[in-house]
């Protein structure tokens, strides 16, 4: 067994054995991939581009320059993304706004989580600066400090009078501050500052420009420049005569102030400071004000925090470090505090959706990049957000808040509508069946709250969160400076031992046509794990609000049959290939039983229950692509299950995802004969049986395929209107890749 101890206050070995297990199950994958750190960064800020209008492009997924190779024994990224203020009430109210109640948000793609306690060295509640410190140093502040403890040096629980950023620094990591606030806002300044108070913004500026990280992107350029210089954004209030925008100059850094500037030098500059705001990027005031001084929530020339990360990520690659120690991010939106403190619940809302745009643009990078630690919570819950139903109202009134000293209950104005109180109520987004909702937002108070917090995390020891059970503010330190430099301070924890596969077990419970529940769990990267899916296959589903769709009842059949292939009881052995676990935290594995050595994962094909997924790398090589083609063939040419013609599947399963939900991580898909690849979008035609499906461009490039642009390339012919099963009818032609593009949708559907 493979053994994940972590001991106390000394340096182990175990985190490198356990870096190294995980990257002999990715090497297929790393080998190849165009020895270049971070293939995903230039998709990602055309991401982040798109999504707000800024730029449209084709072939956005292409790489752009080659990036220093890195050295895979050392390299290890951690991105820590600090939503201030936004608590486990404020992200469940933003799905409800954002993407309705049964829709997921990038937020929800961080799959460990667990509580998270707050408290200070002598507060029940944390501040912002004082919570920062201790994401910074690792141990218990007094409440009002700012990378001191109170008046005095911390030293940090890795012994040493540093932050975490600034041993990073000093280790030769690449290094980003970024936020939508000002510079001197504690959630970053705090990891490369230490004043004795919070209003001392000169000298918190000053150390942040000195502090040697590679990239700082913020507001703040009032606390930058002298007063009487005007810059970009106004004019300056140091008053010790300081130019701090010509001091980082000096330093080498590239100085850039709008969106526009900062997207021009991502993919050429290696050091920039970005000021973009002369205080916060937002105007965090109430609707009230807002409306009445014609002020936006936030300055349109500012990046996004999502657009400011993925150039960032950009900019770092191009970093020598980056390929030699590897990237540390603090990241911060900070007006998913102010906006909440102010009772402003659309700017609320606005934050917390960049914020989440902010996370689709780190998990992403995670996904590419395994070596990557994405851990995030915030501190407090800004005013304690929470929603209040108001059907059938033309604006919002008051509520009650509490009893009076006469014991009745005493009404206030606190509910907020779409401009403030008083105004038209929210519409939620529409639900699975179309619903949708009216209702106001409820303030508890303007003040930061306790209780309330998670912790997510995703990628490289992830699973420390979930196995904590409950993540106090000093663990988050922790979780980082393990990822980082290999050693666990403070407390033991219990030993776990990794599985060894094949392994054998039973089943405790069927989910449905390709996933299972085992009776006894088993441990992968020190995390106990007892859902499988099946690996290679993709049955029919069976959530939906109608029993009668047919994707249902496909779905249905196809867990009825796995049943009765392996009953509960059943000993299976299970045999894992080279990613071991999906985004959800199963286990993917192939199964087999003892009676005939049958291999279950084939036999669902083979019986029509299911589609093959071959998602690269697992299922590809030694021949188990073969296998699981040749058993669906045999399904389609006898017209077994789903490809029985009086009675086919109208949908696999795969589009019946993307269109339920308009989402799916499966970017390109190969043609496994050709070694060629289309987008998304064109999947039909390339034969179902010789589909492959890749996840990013550079999993594409790894494996060894070629863009289809020209030559002999099949076309499916067929319609599922025409009365044939959708994936079966198909032609070889000759096409371009503007002709493929261009086949009119009913071909193609």
């Amino acid at each position: 067994m493979y053994k994940t101890k972590m001991y106390k206050t000394k340096k182990t070995t175990k985190m490198k054995e356990n870096n190294n297990k995980m990257k002999e199950d990715n090497k297929m994958k790393k080998d190849k991939m165009r020895k270049r750190l971070i293939g995903i960064v230039a998709p990602l800020l055309t991401v982040a581009l798109v999504a707000v209008g800024y730029l449209a492009v084709a072939g956005a997924g292409e790489p752009l320059e080659q990036r220093p190779e890195p050295n895979e024994d050392e390299v290890r990224n951690v991105i820590f993304f600090h939503p201030d203020g936004y608590g486990l009430s404020h992200w469940n109210a933003l799905r409800v706004w954002l993407v309705g109640p049964d829709d997921r948000l990038n937020w929800d793609r961080l799959p460990y989580m667990a509580p998270y306690t707050e408290h200070m060295k002598d507060a029940l509640t944390a501040s912002s600066h004082g919570g920062a410190t201790v994401h910074a140093y690792g141990v218990k502040v007094a409440r009002d400090s700012f990378g001191l403890d109170e008046h005095e040096v911390i030293t940090a629980l890795s012994g040493e009078q540093m932050s975490i950023v600034e041993e990073a620094i000093q280790a030769g990591f690449a290094t980003a501050l970024i936020g939508s606030g000002c510079i001197t806002e504690p959630g970053t300044a705090a990891f490369v500052a230490s004043v004795e108070e919070r209003g001392m913004r000169e000298e918190i500026a000053k150390q942040v420009i000195e502090s040697g990280a590679d990239v700082i992107l913020s507001g703040g350029e009032r606390w930058l420049l002298p007063e009487g210089v005007i810059g970009r954004h106004g004019e300056g209030r140091r008053t010790d005569g300081l130019n701090l925008i010509e001091r980082a100059e000096a330093l080498g850094y590239t100085v850039v102030y709008t969106r526009d500037e900062l997207m021009a030098v991502a993919d050429t500059a290696t050091k920039v400071l970005g000021v973009f705001a002369s205080g916060h990027t937002f105007n965090c005031e109430p609707e009230e004000v807002l409306r009445a001084e014609g002020l936006p929530h936030y300055w349109p020339w500012a990046p996004t925090i999502a657009e400011m990360s993925a150039a960032a990520l950009e900019i770092l690659s191009r970093n020598p470090k980056a390929a030699e120690k590897g990237i540390f991010i603090v990241a911060e939106e900070e007006g998913t505090d102010n906006f909440p403190n102010d009772a402003n619940a659309m700017g609320s809302f606005i934050a917390g959706e960049r914020a989440d745009a902010a996370f689709g643009v780190f998990a992403d990078f995670v996904e590419e990049n395994p070596n990557t630690l994405l851990i995030t919570a915030g501190d407090s819950a800004a005013g304690g957000k929470h929603l209040l139903r108001q059907p059938g109202v033309e604006k919002v009134g008051e509520a009650r808040i509490n009893t009076g000293p006469d014991g009745e209950w005493v009404k206030a104005p606190l509910l907020d509508g779409i401009d403030g109180p008083g105004t038209a109520p929210f519409l939620s987004a529409p639900d699975r069946k179309g619903n949708q909702w009216q209702f106001a937002v409820a303030w508890a108070t303007p003040h930061d709250l306790s209780a309330g917090i998670v912790a997510r995390a995703k990628g490289l020891n992830a699973n420390l969160v979930t196995e904590l059970g409950v993540v106090d503010n000093t663990d988050i330190y922790r979780i980082m400076y393990y990822t980082l430099f290999g050693e666990w301070l403070g407390e033991d924890y219990e030993e776990h031992e990794d599985t060894v596969f094949p392994v054998t077990n039973r089943v405790a419970r069927i989910v449905d046509g390709d996933s299972i529940i085992l009776e006894t769990p088993v441990i992968v990267d020190g995390q106990e794990i007892t859902e499988v899916r099946l690996l290679g296959i993709d049955a029919p589903e069976t959530f939906s609000e109608d029993p009668s769709h047919n994707q249902i009842v496909h779905g249905q059949r196809a867990t009825d049959y796995l049943a009765s292939l392996i009953p509960v009881g059943t000993e299976i052995t299970l045999y894992t290939d080279r990613r071991k676990l999906d985004g959800l935290g199963r286990l993917l594995a192939n199964i087999n039983i003892k009676r005939g050595d049958l291999d279950v994962n084939a036999e669902m094909l083979r019986q029509g229950h299911a589609v093959s997924y071959v998602v690269w790398p697992n299922s590809y090589y030694d021949r188990r692509f073969e296998v699981l083609r040749s058993a669906m063939v045999e399904a389609m040419q006898n017209e077994r299950g789903i490809w029985n013609p009086a009675d086919p599947l109208e949908e696999i399963p795969l589009k019946y995802r993307k269109r339920k939900f308009g989402w799916a991580p499966e970017q390109y898909i190969g043609n496994f004969d050709t070694k060629e690849y289309v987008k998304f979008q064109d999947m039909s035609v390339v034969p179902i049986e010789n589909r492959v499906y890749f996840f990013s461009y550079d999993a594409v490039i790894a494996a060894g395929y070629t863009r289809a642009v020209s030559g002999n390339t099949t076309l499916r012919l067929g319609t599922l209107n025409q009365g044939g099963n959708e994936e079966t009818i198909y032609t070889s032609m000759s096409a371009s890749l503007h002709q493929l593009e261009t086949i009119d949708d009913a071909f193609v559907k």
